[in-house]
């Protein structure tokens, strides 16, 4: 689990193994009151600078089920 503080939380993010390099963003979220700030887009970019080198594939899980 990944969040991001900046005088107080602004978002957070859960990243799980998945085996053989592979990992999955499973949640992302940003404060609503903040939404459209650019939290989220840093949050991303934070994330992927962490797996560069443990991961050959990230993947983005949506958590819709019917």
């Amino acid at each position: 689990m990944f969040a991001l503080f900046a005088n107080g939380i602004k978002a957070v993010c859960v990243v799980t193994d998945e085996g053989n390099k592979i990992f999955e963003i499973k949640n992302i979220a940003t404060c609503t009151e903040l939404q459209g700030k650019g939290y989220g887009t840093q949050m991303i970019v934070s994330v992927f600078a962490h797996y560069k080198n443990l991961a050959d594939t990230i993947l983005v899980g949506t958590g819709l089920a019917l």
